[in-house]
């Protein structure tokens, strides 16, 4: 873009006239922002504007080049390492220099001295560009004294190549030419130590101690010594600079020392807060630079790692993280006593509180698989041990639990037709029944066995043998079992045992059916043990086939005197009428429809609570602790929410009146 010049008052602008190289002249009515069409290459733009008066100013010019970003010599970093090595290796980009038809390539040098063109010596010429044009200046080989010294590589096209509308009769006409200054300094880079340490790692929002450390080895002092660190400032809260250093222009920690004698060390330090919202898992790189006199630059190397010249590397630390929630009963979303493990990188454990929270922190990020031990609970939500990644961002990660009450009772199962029934029928195929009482898993299956009583052999589905076979049946809660060609004969007494499994892997103990004797014991179903049930509630017991059944409920459990005492009865459910309140002992035994003197051992015992009225507490009887619940009802209390208001208030261990009478004044504010 040629940019028009100011306006004149007098005439105003006529026209702008230009040239660009060697093009012919170009009229523009006023100005021009057009494009040039040049190709790769240095170009010179020449031009000159003209008012309505005629007046023309005088001629002016300006050069550009256009490249390829990347063409020429050498690049910034080539040019920063040129200093640091004994020898410099000069070349000619091939993917730049295919835009020219180049034939050759002449590297020159030259010692700068005053600001004039240097005396220039002619390393060599290059005539194969076919991995590109280059040349290689070993400066110790030729004891090239150290010093500043100006490159040149001039690039020369073929004979009547006519660059931009130009001619170049002769070959040797140069059509590209780069120069470049560098500093060639003989004393090997062992001859120096430059070290920059820091720790491998640091906390978002925390600190890191950087030490720099330049040893001079050589044989010579070294003068006007600057130090700077590269970094990133924006990676930092805040950075101090120590030792007498300061911070440049850019935010960059420097140096200044006027001599750095033989043997001495330099060693200075500056401190960096790192931001606090860095991500973690950042890493932030730092490198110094020092240049004087003769040393042209050097860079410093990271001392714990075995590459040379790197940067000194410090990641931020992935912060430690926390995982809470709560463990609580499904059914009843009641907290609940449990012992939550977080496994991963390490291991962690902890403990619920009284409202069933827990707290594992202070985790090493990863993944963490956790579980909860809860006693007498499995999972319900979730199924089963998650997995849960602690990202090292420091966030709280939740998890919650809901457990269901773990099913350790088996089932019971039972046959729908007595032994006899199914030998005089003949019968080849057993029905049944089975459940899962609470907290049932469910019924998962049910199994059938049958023994021959006389010879203690058993059917396997096709014939009789020694070894014991337990037959599947098809179904659970009604399920059926085929026997195949199985024949009874009625001469023969048979044992048909039945045995059912839970989905929690309970199984029941095989309950046996014989054709005569052995009849088995009920077993006690509802209400459970110990509960609190109110005034006409029913009683129920497991069945046993072709029996009648005798059941005592007691109030001491001695069944003296049992409050009552049923025999005979034809189902295995009852609900007791008029047997007062309190805590009442139960239990049934089974006998025999066609021989009620066969009878079965009885049941198990259980107990049941029919609350007093008044009996707040449920204890079976109306004491002083009741009359003190009472009051504090009456009062407007929560009871039981203060042990000094509704408790042992003297401290003897009892319920007395002076408890009473320590309530009493408090219902009447009396205290």
């Amino acid at each position: 873009m040629v940019p028009p010049p100011p306006d004149i008052p007098v005439s105003g602008l006529a026209h702008t006239e230009y040239y660009l190289n060697h093009w012919p002249w170009m009229w523009i009515p006023t100005e021009y922002t057009g494009p040039f069409t040049v190709g790769h290459g240095i170009h010179t733009l020449h031009y000159r504007s003209h008012d309505q008066a005629g007046n023309t100013e005088p001629y002016k010019q300006t050069s550009f080049c256009v490249n390829d970003f990347e063409a020429g010599m050498m690049r910034e970093e080539a040019r920063m390492l040129a200093a640091l090595k004994e020898v410099i290796a000069l070349r000619l980009r091939k993917d730049f220099a295919s835009t020219l038809p180049i034939v050759k390539v002449r590297f020159d040098y030259g010692a700068l001295v005053g600001q004039g063109e240097p005396d220039w010596v002619t390393l060599g010429t290059d005539t194969n560009g076919d991995d590109g044009w280059e040349m290689i200046w070993d400066t110790v080989a030729a004891k090239i004294p150290d010093g500043q010294y100006l490159l040149r590589m001039t690039a020369y096209g073929p004979e009547g190549f006519k660059p931009m509308g130009g001619f170049y009769p002769l070959e040797d006409q140069p059509i590209y030419t780069e120069k470049l200054t560098v500093t060639v300094c003989n004393i090997p880079d062992s001859a120096y130590l430059f070290e920059l340490a820091a720790p491998a790692e640091a906390d978002r929002g925390g600190s890191i101690e950087y030490s720099v450390v330049f040893q001079n080895r050589a044989e010579q002092p070294l003068s006007k010594m600057k130090l700077l660190c590269d970094l990133d400032p924006g990676l930092f809260e805040k950075i101090t600079v120590q030792d007498g250093g300061s911070l440049d222009g850019k935010g960059m920690p420097n140096w200044y020392k006027e001599v750095v004698q033989k043997e001495e060390t330099w060693k200075v330090h500056f401190t960096g807060i790192t931001q606090q919202e860095i991500r973690p898992g950042t890493v932030i790189t730092v490198q110094c630079m020092v240049q004087g006199d003769p040393v042209a630059q050097l860079l410093s190397d990271d001392p714990a790692t075995q590459q040379e010249k790197d940067y000194t590397a410090v990641t931020v630390r992935l912060l430690n993280g926390v995982i809470r929630g709560t463990v609580a009963d499904a059914s009843k979303a009641e907290p609940l006593s449990a012992t939550v493990t977080a496994a991963g990188p390490k291991q962690y454990t902890a403990l619920t509180d009284s409202k069933g929270r827990f707290l594992l922190d202070d985790l090493v990020p990863g993944t963490y698989t956790l579980t909860v031990s809860a006693p007498g609970y499995i999972y319900s939500a979730p199924s089963g041990p998650p997995d849960l990644p602690v990202g090292g961002t420091g966030k709280t990660v939740f998890a919650d639990f809901y457990m269901t009450a773990r099913d350790g009772i088996p089932p019971v199962s039972a046959l729908e037709l007595s032994v006899k029934a199914l030998v005089d029928g003949n019968l080849a195929r057993i029905r049944g029944t089975a459940r899962d009482e609470m907290p049932g898993s469910g019924v998962d299956k049910v199994e059938v066995r049958v023994q021959r009583r006389k010879d203690l052999q058993y059917w396997n589905g096709e014939n009789w043998g020694k070894d014991e076979k337990w037959l599947p049946a098809e179904g659970t809660t009604d399920w059926t079992c085929f026997l195949g060609d199985l024949v009874w004969d009625p001469a023969h007494v048979y044992a048909v045992s039945t045995r059912a499994t839970d989905n929690a892997g309970n199984v029941e103990s095989p309950r046996v059916n014989t054709k005569t004797a052995g009849l088995p014991a009920p077993h006690l179903l509802s209400p459970l043990n110990g509960a609190v049930v109110t005034a006409g509630s029913g009683l129920a017991w497991s069945q046993v086939i072709d029996c009648f059944y005798h059941i005592q409920i007691d109030n001491d459990g001695a069944f003296g005197s049992p409050e009552m005492n049923a025999a005979y009865l034809s189902g295995n459910e009852i609900t007791p009428q008029n047997i007062g309140k309190g805590r009442f002992y139960w239990r049934v035994k089974a006998q025999d429809w066609e021989k009620g003197e066969l009878q079965s051992a009885w049941s198990e015992i259980r107990t049941f609570i029919i609350p007093l009225a008044g009996d707040l507490d449920a204890g079976g009887a109306v004491g002083l602790h009741d009359a003190i619940l009472g009051l504090q009802f009456l009062g407007g209390l929560k009871p039981g929410s203060d042990l000094s208001r509704g408790g042992d208030v003297n401290g003897d261990g009892r319920i007395g009146l002076e408890e009473v009478i320590y309530i009493l004044q408090w219902v009447s504010r009396l205290r």
